[in-house]
Formats: C-alpha cells, sequence, structure tokens
C-alpha cells in the first residue's frame, strides 16, 4: 500500500455520518476505486450500520449489503433495496430474507436468471418461477421438476424467448413428448408443423414425421425421444451431426453408429466405448477420412493396421503414432515401413500353412 492510499484510508475512516451520505450522493466510490480502495467499506462500523448511511449505499449499490452488520442484513426493508440496484445483494442478506418470497419477486422482475441463487422452495414455487420465466425464458433450467412439468410455465418460457433459445430442452419429459408443446416451440421457425400436428393426433407419429420434415427435435428432446432407434436414424440422416445427441444404447447400436459414420466419419467421437475399441468398425472409419483416428481406443491408435488405414487418406496421422513406434520407424519413412511389415507379417503367417501342404502331398 502507498502512501497516498494510506492517507485515503485514514481519512475514510475516520468521516462523520453527514460526511458519509454526501460522499455517496456524490458518488465518490468510483473515484476511490482507482486507487483500489473501496469506499464503503472504509467507512467507520458505526457510519456504515446506521440505517440513514446503509440505505443509501444500498439503494446506490446493492453490493453494499455484504459491509453491514448481520442485523442489518436480516432487514427486510434494505434487501428489498439492494436487490434492485444490484442482483449479487441476494448473497448476502439474512438467510431467512433469501428465502422471503417477496425478495424472491422481486428479485425475479429485475433478473429472472437469479432464480439458481433461490433456495429449493422457491425455485418450487409457481409465482416464483413465473415471474423468473417472464423475465427471462432460460431460468427454466433452476426451476424445480416439477415446475418443469408445469405446461403454464413451459408454455410462458417457450413463447417467450428468442430463436436462438434452446428452452425446450428444458422442460420435463413428459411435455418434450407433447406435440402441442413441440409445435408451440418450433412454429416460429416452421409455421408448417401447426398443420402437422393438426392432422396427426398420436405423438409419436408427430415425432417421427416433425423429424422427417423438419430440422431434428433431437437437440430438445425427452429421453424416450433420443432412444428410439426410427426416430433417431431419421434425425441423423436429416442432420449428421446429431448422433451426438443419441442415448448412449443408441450410440453403443451397430446400425445407428454405421449410419452416422457415413454421414460424417468424425461421428466415431460420439461412438460408445465399445466400438471406438472395434477393430473391424474403427478401421471402416479411418479408412474413410484419417481424422477420427484419434478417436479410436487407445489400444486401437497403436494398431499397425489402423495406422495404415488411415494414413492412406493422409500422411498428417502418422504426427500422432504413439513414441515407442515413433522410435521403432526411426528415421524411415513412417508409411512405407509399416507397409512392409505389414506385409512381411502376412507371407509370415502364409508360409507355414504353405509348408504344410506341401507335406500332406508328399505323403500321399
Amino acid at each position: 500500500m502507498n502512501k497516498k492510499q494510506r492517507q485515503i484510508l485514514e481519512k475514510l475512516s475516520q468521516v462523520t455520518k453527514e460526511e458519509a451520505l454526501n460522499l455517496l450522493k456524490a458518488d465518490k466510490a468510483k473515484e476511490y476505486l482507482k486507487e483500489s480502495i473501496y469506499m464503503f467499506e472504509s467507512f467507520p462500523e458505526n457510519i456504515r450500520n446506521d440505517i440513514d448511511v446503509a440505505t443509501l449505499a444500498v439503494e446506490i449499490n446493492g453490493y453494499n449489503m455484504r459491509c453491514l452488520s448481520p442485523e442489518l442484513r436480516a432487514n427486510k426493508s434494505l434487501a428489498l433495496k439492494a436487490v434492485v440496484s444490484n442482483f449479487n445483494a441476494i448473497d448476502y442478506v439474512s438467510d431467512e430474507l433469501r428465502n422471503d418470497k417477496d425478495v424472491a419477486m422481486l428479485l425475479m422482475s429485475n433478473n429472472g436468471l437469479q432464480l439458481s441463487r433461490l433456495s429449493a422452495e422457491l425455485r418450487n414455487d409457481k409465482d416464483v418461477v413465473l415471474a423468473a420465466v417472464r423475465k427471462n425464458c432460460g431460468s427454466l433450467q433452476f426451476a424445480s421438476n416439477k415446475m418443469k412439468d408445469d405446461e403454464e410455465i413451459v408454455i410462458l418460457a417457450i413463447t417467450n424467448e428468442d430463436l436462438n433459445n434452446h428452452t425446450l430442452g428444458d422442460a420435463s419429459d413428459r411435455l418434450k413428448n407433447k406435440k402441442e408443446i413441440i409445435s408451440l416451440f418450433f412454429k416460429r421457425k416452421f409455421p408448417e408443423v401447426v398443420e402437422l400436428e393438426k392432422s396427426i393426433k398420436d405423438d409419436r407419429e408427430f415425432i417421427l414425421e416433425f423429424t422427417k420434415k423438419f430440422t431434428s427435435l433431437l437437440n430438445y428432446a425427452s429421453t424416450e425421444i433420443k432412444d428410439d432407434k426410427e426416430i433417431v436414424m431419421e434425425s441423423i440422416k436429416k442432420e449428421q451431426q446429431h448422433f451426438v445427441c443419441a442415448s448412449d444404447r443408441l450410440k453403443d447400436d451397430d446400425e445407428v453408429a454405421l449410419l452416422a459414420i457415413n454421414q460424417n466419419a468424425y461421428n466415431l467421437r460420439n461412438a460408445s466405448d465399445r466400438l471406438k475399441d472395434n477393430k473391424d468398425f474403427v478401421l471402416y472409419t479411418v479408412s474413410r477420412d484419417y481424422y477420427p483416428y484419434q478417436c479410436a481406443s487407445k489400444r486401437l491408435q497403436k494398431d499397425e493396421d489402423i495406422i495404415l488405414a488411415a494414413a492412406k487418406n493422409s500422411h498428417l496421422v502418422l504426427g500422432h503414432l504413439p513414441n515407442k513406434l515413433k522410435k521403432e520407424i526411426g528415421n524411415n519413412d513412417p508409411f512405407t515401413y509399416l507397409e512392409t511389415k505389414r506385409l512381411t507379417k502376412q507371407l509370415q503367417s502364409e508360409l507355414p500353412a504353405q509348408k504344410a501342404v506341401s507335406k500332406s502331398k508328399m505323403k500321399i
């Protein structure tokens, strides 16, 4: 701390109530911050906790709540003023006020995303959650499971968002499977979906037809939809990157994974560990594109057949060889060395069989 800072702190530590009020009214806090000094915090404790000084301080910046006594942090009037001026103030009010519905409602009216900071009880309060999603649709992700399954709340959230948000993904599985909800969410992008909704009564068939006709539902879909093989395959045909959204079971399904690989070989990164360690499957994948080589299991990344298959697409893969193999190759051309080694192994495996055939003919 330099001399100037010490002089400022000494002066602030001796201010009277009137001087403190004048400094706050003149908005001198920014001036002191340039010297790395937090003005309100530097006031004498009895001045900070004077109700008039404290009230003005939190009206200017609710963050000042953190410098108050436990008694003032439990003052509801101060808490209400504080969360209006700075939503971070909610972290410094008393535990009782953090669970106060009036404080929560006022906070939600200013910043719905602060729902994440409220108690489990308030995140399960319909009035509070409605206020939150009304202000910011993304706050649905912080609501309780019960509120995520409330149609009124979900409908408000998905009709109160811009086209780039993904609120439907935060709804309950039950609502993500309901065609009326899906239709409401997507109709701004695809007005035609409303006609599809009218013509198909069954929820599952609607989802399947929606997947075929429009963009994939998998980014927002329920666990059930992500585990429906027919729907997932239709989605991957439409958009190859949607393989990442499939359930773990379908990421391990040979047919689904092969479809995804044929769409884009790099989809190997999203396949199950079993398939990433399946030599035939990985050979087929890297023969299409060298890049998925890095997504194969550690065991297969050392497999010379896999390396050669990938290298035939691009010699760049040779830069990813295991250190042990690099030492073995030395100064030799990697591709020539590995190809020669493969052919040598093949001949050696065939020779015993040929000798056996020759011996059997001689006996005859």
